[in-house]
């Protein structure tokens, strides 16, 4: 599971709207003419950290928008190819190593994910970065942090209402949607793509309808504080609940911050505390400028109980990495393109 953090430009600035249905999907082997270097003005944070190799069968990849990824030579299929996935911070570089596109045709899908999203508007392209990151990107069926049948780009597979979509997106009969179900068949790029668009433009239509419930209008809010919640209704919607609508609708960023990063995993799940908290981070920052605290954190806590030991240990692994994570984000980003800066750190992920 990976994470992101926006530039102060798409955190504070004002930008294009979402088109979250954009309908263009590119081929999953571009040819070797085509930009294969990620943009430069990409600045993604890996929530999950480094890939010691293929993926395993139960986890998704970690999506990589800084794959230096090398054109195949001609006699060799690109599938083949290995490609290395390099991450830099300030803390020091860590080297995850070749992996194998035979052994995880994923890496293929996300130089797709990358054509696709290319030429649209900042905010739209940051968005859906910051979801690839959190999700990770799977072709076949994998059992996700709540044991849960998923797909794609966290694409919930045990859902009724979702497995409807899932039809109305990748026309399949029962024999071949079993085949999905089961692991024994796989996505190719153009329906990843498809997949979580068409899952993308549900989930903002239930955000905006909660919004809407309450009189509030989400393009309002400031970018940042948008995509966090976008990434917490693909995770699950319950997650933007009336907790966290109240507090937004009072503008008390701070207890929303502290709401997402405490009561958005009541199951105490290890591996969504660094997403978590950096969601909350990113929510404040976008919203008030400032940094998430501890401070911050026990006192929201002891309203209820005391801070615990799961969580302060979680606020200290997301606290080591986000000095490197703000000392990444430049202070001026280019007139043509004022949302997105380049990958600068990965996060481990807690076990």
């Amino acid at each position: 599971m990976t994470t992101l953090f926006l530039s102060l430009s798409v955190l504070s600035g004002s930008t294009s709207k979402s088109n979250s249905a954009q309908a263009a999907i590119i081929p999953s082997n571009p040819p070797a003419t085509s930009a294969l270097e990620p943009t430069p003005s990409f600045n993604i944070f890996n929530f999950g950290g480094a890939r010691s190799g293929p993926a395993t069968p139960l986890e998704p990849v970690p999506y990589s928008s800084n794959l230096s990824l090398t054109p195949a030579a001609p006699t060799v299929p690109d599938i083949q190819k290995p490609i290395p996935s390099l991450h830099t911070s300030s803390l020091g570089t860590v080297e995850s190593g070749p992996l194998q596109m035979g052994l995880s045709p994923d890496v293929s899908i996300e130089r797709s994910l990358r054509d696709h999203i290319s030429t649209m508007p900042s905010y739209d392209r940051a968005l859906r970065e910051f979801i690839f990151h959190a999700e990770g990107i799977r072709s076949c069926q994998y059992k996700c942090t709540a044991n849960k049948r998923t797909i794609g780009i966290g694409f919930n597979l045990d859902v009724e209402a979702n497995r409807i979509t899932f039809r109305e997106t990748i026309p399949c009969d029962n024999k071949e949607f079993q085949g999905y179900l089961n692991g024994e068949k796989s996505l190719n790029a153009e329906q990843v793509i498809a997949l979580f668009e068409a899952d993308l433009a549900k989930r903002m239509k239930i955000l905006n309808n909660k919004f809407n419930s309450r009189g509030m209008d989400f393009d309002k809010l400031p970018p940042g504080a948008k995509i966090t919640l976008v990434s917490l209704c693909i995770n699950n919607p319950g997650l933007v609940g009336e907790g966290l609508l109240g507090y937004i609708q009072q503008k008390d960023w701070k207890n929303a911050a502290c709401e997402i990063a405490l009561r958005c995993n009541v199951k105490k799940d290890p591996r969504l505390r660094v997403r978590r908290y950096t969601e909350a981070a990113t929510f404040l920052k976008s919203t008030t400028g400032q940094d998430l605290s501890l401070k911050m954190l026990s006192g929201f806590r002891q309203r209820s109980t005391p801070l615990n030991p799961f969580d302060v240990e979680g606020f200290q692994n997301f606290q080591e990495q986000w000095p490197a994570i703000q000392n990444a984000i430049p202070t001026a980003v280019g007139v043509s393109d004022p949302g997105i800066t380049r990958l600068s750190s990965a996060m481990e992920r807690v076990r």
